[in-house]
């Protein structure tokens, strides 16, 4: 009599399924995706510790291995992803994290997909079917570094169309924008600052900030609400939001980051992100490539 058997690859593929559920917090919500054969194998809602349900959402494709060979810089390699999947991958509106489930050992690492393909855009383009991507056993879900870090991973993968908007935007208006920081400094400073500069200054404001914390950059401006506050409480004036001293306390703050955001965001399109945005968004590439800093210094700083 002959009964149907329990293959190696399905026993695998429950084992890494265990590993899963027990790395990831209690919180989390996974939602394990039926069908499969496009990449996607489950969608998790990452819950906070305290409860709060917010919508957002990831999508994970799991891998597994009785063995994890890890190079001596930290590193390991997992080769054979289809680029027709990772197509489907950076096209999906949610951010895509590659799950590695070492079996033996129960641990569980990832790489978030979309920064390494923009990572490694040029080895993405080429004429090979496949794309290989690399997991650092830093990177390990269940740990406190783990899960800082993918949370970091995350919400800079969520923000990454604002990015887009932003570098476009600063790129722009770099002329203006320095010329409003440094013209409006040092104004007598009773006067009040009328609602069309305070406009451009909300709006540079928010831009700068997201564009600091996007790429690193120490923020160090005070925060809009607390100078309007702190203006308040010195003039005592309910008919002025701001007058000319706070304005220029805050461009004073902003001046030297503006400058640090200008250099970086040009690094990050010309050089480590150069193959992707070349081929993505030649526009917005060749107008940074272009902008001669030091010329532009001379000019202005």
């Amino acid at each position: 009599m002959r009964f149907p058997k329990r293959t190696d690859k399905h026993i695998k593929e429950s084992d890494s399924w265990k590993v899963l559920q027990i790395r990831t917090p209690a919180e989390w919500i996974i939602r394990e995706v039926t069908e499969r054969d496009y990449g996607v194998d489950a969608y998790i809602e990452l819950v906070s510790v305290s409860g709060e349900v917010s919508g957002n959402l990831c999508s994970v494709q799991l891998k597994s291995s009785e063995k994890v060979k890890w190079e001596p810089d930290n590193t390991c390699k997992f080769s054979g992803i289809k680029k027709s999947t990772i197509n489907y991958w950076m096209n999906l509106p949610v951010p895509v994290f590659l799950m590695f489930a070492d079996l033996v050992k129960r641990k569980l690492y990832f790489c978030a997909v979309k920064e390494q393909v923009r990572q490694n855009y040029a080895s993405f383009i080429d004429i090979r079917e496949t794309f290989q991507f690399y997991f650092h056993n830093e990177l390990e879900v269940g740990t406190d570094v783990g899960h800082v870090l993918f949370m970091w991973y995350y919400f800079k993968e969520k923000a990454f169309k604002q990015l887009t908007n932003y570098l476009r935007d600063i790129l722009i208006h770099c002329e203006a924008y320095f010329n409003f920081i440094l013209g409006n400094q040092g104004r007598d400073f009773f006067l009040y600052v009328d609602d069309e500069r305070q406009l451009t200054l909300i709006h540079l404001h928010k831009c700068c900030k997201f564009l600091a914390e996007y790429l690193e950059i120490k923020w160090e401006v005070i925060d809009l609400s607390t100078a309007f506050e702190k203006d308040m409480e010195t003039w005592k004036d309910s008919g002025c939001l701001l007058h000319e001293n706070t304005l220029t306390e805050i461009l004073e703050q902003l001046e030297p980051i503006f400058i640090e955001i200008i250099k970086k965001a040009k690094w990050l399109v010309t050089e480590q992100q150069k193959d992707y945005w070349e081929n993505t968004d030649w526009p917005l590439y060749n107008v940074y490539y272009n902008l001669e800093l030091e010329n532009f210094k001379r000019k202005y700083w």
